[in-house]
């Protein structure tokens, strides 16, 4: 049976029982993965899963249920246990449906491109990356990972008040890590590609990129403690921009969780800095014209020349808030219960190259690489100490590698220091079910400890 057969068996069956509030969430999902490892297939997955849940308001009360099968016997079964389940639920928290009074962007036809490549040439793809990376240079000794990967997803909103949507996504592409030696001591570069078609995918720079990333850093020591100006590599900014994600969702405001609270229409960072909400880039992996909810997803300016001009909301927080819900209901799975999310989190790109930023900073760090974001950074305070690694840049140029060294701070005070903005927006390393886009970031100043000894 597929979706659109039963969802109309459940609402036959939720008409019969006299529901008048009620929503079904359905979602597909395939995913492919293989990993590689000395020219031979190491690991290999191929799953798919389906499921749906359905939502009813009873008495004010909602309750949800969730199946993986989709048949007339699971249709009443999901029913009757969200109309259980609303019974042992707190009035006080409601939940809402939603109403349907939105209009929706249209987005590319879903293609499923990824499903119809032959896995012979998914496997010729993984092997050619590492091939790539060993040959890029005789120092490189070990490719400890390397993954070819592509997944697909369908979603579907139905509800009462005659919202009936379908979309789908897809997105592939791979990642490797690479390990460089000069006898004293290895070094890794890590380096990914993703994107919406696999037409035009380049494993093979890829692959070099992430080799000459571990080639650099070969010969790295570290510095003295103090103050630097430093410029964040992009990867690094989008790995800052999960953390400021946590901040904006309005359900952590609105439990006291996000350190912005009470701060709408201040200026919380640099006015250089314009963060949106995109739900529809060009090649994006994270594009989708609706969210889980059924709300219609749309361009939102998150923070406008340093100023926070709204959070992330899904129906229930713009409820108690009393605004506009933002689009931004979002689901890993189909029996996971609605969280907030943004689609494609976009720091706006500024007017100068890596290099010109570079020179204008004269002297400082390019921090290329953080450690420990899951234990180094509070995304309740703000508050981080991330090991790190980079370069020394002397006169506009880069010196010598950097090591050892441990960047310390608070992430909005941080992003109230951006001196200079790079040129071009880019995908950033793999942030959950969203995708961050940002550039290269140059701050006037961050605390830097090293184990160089003061002169």
């Amino acid at each position: 049976m597929n979706f659109e057969t039963f969802k109309n068996a459940v609402f036959d069956i939720a008409a019969k029982k006299g529901l008048k509030n009620y929503e079904l969430f359905g979602m597909e999902q395939r995913e492919f993965e293989i990993n590689f490892f000395e020219g031979a297939i190491e690991g290999y997955k191929d799953a798919s899963s389906s499921g749906a849940s359905f939502k009813t308001i009873v008495d004010g009360k909602a309750g949800m249920s969730f199946t993986e099968v989709w048949t007339p016997e699971t249709a009443e079964k999901i029913i009757d246990d969200a109309c259980e389940n609303s019974q042992q639920v707190d009035a006080s928290d409601p939940e809402f449906i939603y109403e349907g009074n939105g209009s929706y962007r249209t987005f590319p036809p879903f293609e499923d491109r990824y499903v119809k490549l032959p896995v012979e040439e998914k496997i010729a793809y993984g092997l050619e990356m590492e091939k790539a990376a060993k040959a890029h240079h005789p120092s490189i000794v070990n490719i400890p990972h390397c993954t070819y990967f592509d997944a697909a997803e369908r979603f579907y909103v139905s509800n009462s008040h005659g919202v009936h949507l379908e979309c789908g996504r897809e997105g592939g592409g791979g990642y490797l890590v690479a390990v460089a030696s000069d006898g004293k001591a290895a070094k890794t570069g890590l380096e990914f590609v993703a994107q919406e078609s696999p037409v035009g995918l380049d494993f093979v720079t890829m692959a070099q990129k992430a080799a000459e990333r571990a080639l650099k850093k070969l010969g790295a020591k570290s510095i003295k403690s103090g103050k630097y100006p430093i410029i964040l590599d992009y990867n690094m900014v989008g790995e800052l921009l999960s953390l400021f994600s946590f901040m904006i969702n309005a359900e952590n405001v609105q439990k006291g969780l996000s350190l912005l609270a009470g701060k709408l229409h201040q200026a919380i960072v640099s006015p250089a800095i314009t963060i949106v909400n995109e739900p529809y880039i060009e090649g994006g992996i994270s594009n989708i014209p609706f969210d889980a909810e059924g709300v219609p997803t749309k361009t939102l300016t998150i923070v406008q020349n340093g100023i926070l001009e709204t959070f992330l909301h899904r129906i229930k927080t713009a409820k108690k808030d009393g605004v506009p819900p933002t689009g931004n209901a979002t689901r890993g799975r189909y029996n996971q219960a609605p969280a907030i999310a943004p689609q494609n989190l976009l720091l706006r790109a500024g007017p100068l190259s890596l290099e010109e930023l570079m020179r204008k900073m004269g002297d400082g760090l390019y921090i290329t690489d953080l450690q420990g974001m899951h234990s180094g950074a509070n995304p309740y305070s703000g508050q981080l100490s991330l090991a790190a690694e980079g370069f020394r840049i002397e006169n506009g140029k880069i010196a010598y590698p950097v090591e050892q060294i441990t960047i310390a701070g608070n992430v909005l005070e941080l992003f109230g220091k951006v001196a200079g903005i790079g040129s071009e927006s880019k995908l950033s390393l793999p942030s959950g079910n969203f995708s961050v886009y940002c550039p290269d970031l140059y701050f006037s100043e961050a605390d830097i400890a090293g184990t160089e000894s003061p002169s």
